[in-house]
């Protein structure tokens, strides 16, 4: 190739080697010596990888015989140079030709780094997270559910675009319908269904309520990984839809209630059965747009227990027990001793209200305000 003066610039020059740098792109003609045509049978996102081993060929019309042990130059198998495309090529240095390594294969392998199935990374909902779960919402669903927004990726619109709740051994608990909130199909929302996977289980023990699996799916049938998502573990009788995770715990979904103890607490609590909050007020600020708070029996008083502000929420605030006398509010003639329960009847989306259920109110008084 003749250069012509003007087009480039020395950089340096060491020991004869000299670096150029053009001032202009240079046409550069590329050649293909082979072609790979490759397809994937089925659905992409299920499929195995497609993988071409390397290292010595066995056969190949004279790349010799290949085992464990031992390896014999020339020695052919019955398979003919063109059955076989996995000859390799290499440029000799001094002729520039190219030459065939008869002991060498043509090694490809190909990844799916890219997958077209929805990948959730986060989602949350109104109210404040708990300690096993990144969100949670009521297992009465319907009025009670919250809408949960849901972070990742490919979440493309269509009537079969949805969440899907899957329960600790796997199987499905319950799915309801997404819908699309950015251009960019990265956030989406659906509501929280009714669900209660836990209603046989002591929630007092942590470790036997952890939350459900909640995961995307675009057709309706394939489910995508959640953020460092799960393999699966095989070779165990009836386990192969259970998911075996490496590295990030996987995101989970609690259905439950917002439970308040009168030796609970709003430091260390985070609502849940097992670790229930100390205070009414904190249970309501904890809490979705709708919401039912579970009183444990006893007597609740000073701050926090009177007063109580709903922040436009409508929360239900009720009982675990439905005998007399065992939930007590007692606001012990406060100034700011009220329970906000009558914005029922109001007409503006924004009211908000705390009505009981199994309660006793002592002391208090019924007042109508808004706006808080």
């Amino acid at each position: 190739m003749t250069l012509a003066p003007d087009s480039y610039k020395i950089l340096d020059g060491v020991d004869g080697d000299v670096t150029f740098e053009f001032k202009t792109p240079v046409p550069v003609e590329k050649w293909t010596t082979y072609f790979l045509n490759v397809a994937v049978v089925g659905n992409v996102d299920i499929s195995k990888p497609v993988i071409w081993k390397s290292g010595r060929a066995c056969g190949d019309g004279g790349a010799g015989t290949c085992t464990a042990a031992t390896y014999v130059p020339n020695a052919k198998d019955a398979n003919t140079e063109d059955s076989e495309l996995r000859h390799v090529f290499v440029s000799d240095q001094i002729t520039g030709n190219w030459e065939k390594q008869p002991a060498r294969v043509f090694a490809v392998k190909f990844t799916r780094c890219v997958s077209s199935t929805a990948q959730v990374h986060s989602f949350t909902t109104s109210g404040d997270k708990v300690g096993c779960c990144s969100a949670r919402a009521s297992p009465q669903g319907g009025d009670k559910g919250a809408v949960i927004t849901i972070t990742g990726r490919n979440f493309f619109p269509s009537d079969h675009l949805a969440c899907v709740f899957r329960n600790e051994d796997g199987s499905l608990g319950a799915k309801t319908k997404g819908t699309v909130t950015d251009a960019s199909y990265t956030t989406m929302t659906c509501p929280a269904p009714t669900l209660n996977p836990h209603s046989t289980r002591d929630c007092t023990n942590p470790a036997l309520c952890q939350g459900t699996e909640l995961v995307v799916t675009n057709d309706g049938h394939t489910i995508g990984p959640q953020y460092l998502g799960p393999k699966w573990v095989t070779g165990v009788t009836g386990s192969s839809h259970r998911p075996a995770y490496l590295g990030l715990n996987p995101l989970k979904f609690l259905f439950s209630e917002i439970f308040v103890s009168v030796t609970g607490s709003d430091t260390v609590g985070d609502g849940t059965r097992a670790r229930p909050f100390l205070t009414i007020q904190k249970g309501v600020d904890a809490a979705n747009e709708f919401d039912q708070l579970i009183l444990l029996p006893g007597t609740y008083t000073g701050l926090g227990n009177r007063g109580l502000r709903h922040h436009g929420k409508k929360i239900q605030l009720k009982s675990l027990t439905q005998a007399v006398l065992e939930t007590i509010i007692d606001c012990q003639h406060a100034p700011d001793g009220f329970i906000l329960n009558n914005n029922k009847d109001s007409d503006s989306p924004f009211a908000g209200y705390i009505d009981t259920q199994d309660i006793v109110t002592r002391n208090c008084e019924n007042l109508r305000i808004y706006d808080i």
